[in-house]
């Protein structure tokens, strides 16, 4: 009798480890869930036009968020057309610099204008209520015939992670 209460006790803590690991992999952001979320918002904006794309994506109970995932986009003179958070909407990013110093709009911009239009970068900023600043990964992506770039950042890995596993820039 005590072997089967024993075997029972192993096989449940065995379930519950492997359902547990399930349900933490099923909700880690990947470098590809980055990548496929912007080309998605990028295709929406071509398809529905700025006004209706903006206001979908940012929406917090539309499917374009979901926790650390959300969407952000920035003209190319620095400035955030939209954001989930509507604070931010016409700040101008340019002169913002993080903790390390870097000007990370002024490298969104750079990215979205270079010959591959799309990219990672990386760079310091608080995570949503704390006040001390992490590192961050954002892909970002022009919009094709406009000046905004579009892009999703994740504090979970680094832009080289990224890039590895995305072989994109």
């Amino acid at each position: 009798m005590k072997k089967k209460s024993t075997l029972f006790l192993f096989v449940v803590c065995i379930v519950l480890l492997l359902t547990s690991f399930f349900v933490w992999a099923a909700g880690a952001l990947t470098p590809e869930i980055i990548v496929n979320h912007v080309n998605k918002a990028v295709q929406l904006v071509v398809d529905k036009g700025e006004s209706e794309a903006f206001k979908m994506l940012t929406d917090p109970n539309g499917g374009w968020v979901d926790g650390e995932l959300y969407v952000f986009i920035y003209d190319f003179g620095g400035t955030i057309v939209a954001h989930l958070n509507k604070k931010l909407e016409g700040k101008n990013m340019l002169k913002v610099k993080d903790i390390k110093g870097s000007s990370f709009a002024a490298e969104f911009i750079q990215i979205a204008k270079s010959t591959a239009g799309e990219g990672w970068c990386e760079y310091w900023w608080p995570k949503p209520n704390e006040k001390e600043a992490s590192l961050k990964a954002s892909y970002i992506k022009r919009v094709p015939g406009k000046e905004l770039l579009i892009g999703v950042g994740t504090y979970e890995f680094s832009a080289d992670q990224a890039r590895k596993a995305t072989g994109k820039p």
